[in-house]
């Protein structure tokens, strides 16, 4: 997810917007034309739904899910993922997780150290199903599970659904946590701690020396927050973002507020009034990220550049 969560989103940087500013072009870019049947691309549910009855589709998906547990965090991203891609999709996806669960039942060593427990669940679907984990340029959970394809915070939603289920997260050990540009898992069941990343176990250390001094972000059990439906409710506003900005600029103001403290929901309004050349309303919301990471170099390139553009060059130094 290299620039999903934070850095200069929704890929590509802030030279690149303004370029284009200054050509009068409008943002398409990654975006397929439709051919003559509406897909675009290689999946056809990756356009805008024309319409959708919203308690309809809450019904069914009510029932559908009802094989998960309650407190399973893919209840809350196939419930936001439906407006994207469509009930069928996300009955599509969730029969394809229960299929993939089963297997995992067997495969996975119950008896084992925790850190074998939760390697299993990647290790089933690299060696076994043929899943490739890296970064690429999808944003939705279903999309990726659908694809075969998971990155840092895909495959980490996954593994945490995965290990719901299966009775390996019963004290809620396991975290999905957020960093600016990254998103990993973290075990913490008091005597045992380590970071899960992607089929690595990556130690504090890694992260300091790569991310630096940045604050970490427990999306999966901050009190009085909702970091998972936070972290959903922004993907889908990337998925938006080029074709549906307005809907997009509405999804990043529900994850910002969901979880306030997650930065990569206010600097995707300030990209979307950075766009606009409302170079004031951008460094609102670049500031307020900035002030989250006051460490992340970006965020404060990011507020310097927009500050340049407005004029307030006193307020970059």
């Amino acid at each position: 997810m290299s620039i999903r969560i934070g850095e200069n989103i929704p890929r590509y940087n802030l030279d690149e917007i303004h370029a284009r500013q200054n050509q009068d072009q409008p943002v398409q870019e990654n975006i397929k034309a439709p051919t003559s049947d509406g897909d675009i691309g290689v999946y056809p549910w990756h356009y805008p739904q024309e319409s959708i009855d919203v308690e309809v589709v809450d019904a069914r998906l009510a029932a559908l899910l009802n094989g998960l547990s309650p407190d399973n965090v893919l209840r809350k991203v196939f419930a936001i993922e439906v407006e994207r891609v469509g009930y069928e999709v996300v009955e599509e996806a969730y029969e394809k997780f229960i299929e993939l669960l089963d297997g995992l039942s067997d495969y996975v060593r119950r008896d084992a150290i925790p850190e074998v427990r939760i390697g299993d669940i990647l290790g089933y679907l690299v060696k076994e199903r043929n899943f490739n984990v890296g970064e690429h340029e999808d944003n939705l959970f279903v999309e990726d599970l659908l694809g075969n394809n998971f990155d840092c915070d895909t495959s980490s939603l996954f593994i945490l659904a995965a290990a719901q289920e299966l009775g390996l997260n019963d004290n809620n050990e396991l975290s999905l946590v957020y960093v600016p540009g990254h998103v990993f898992l973290q075990w913490n069941d008091g005597d045992l701690q380590f970071n899960y990343d992607q089929g690595d176990f990556r130690s504090d250390e890694y992260y300091h020396d790569n991310f630096g001094e940045m604050v970490v972000l427990d999306l999966s059990t901050s009190e009085g927050q909702d970091g998972i439906r936070a972290l959903a409710y922004f993907n889908r506003g990337l998925d938006k973002h080029t074709i549906d900005p307005d809907g997009a600029l509405v999804d990043y103001e529900q994850a910002a507020a969901l979880m306030p403290k997650l930065s990569a929901a206010w600097v995707g309004q300030g990209i979307f009034f950075l766009e606009q050349s409302d170079y004031e309303r951008a460094e609102e919301y670049f500031v307020r990220a900035a002030e989250l990471q006051p460490n992340y170099s970006v965020y404060q390139r990011n507020l310097g550049y927009v500050r340049e553009m407005s004029g307030n060059a006193e307020g970059s130094e």
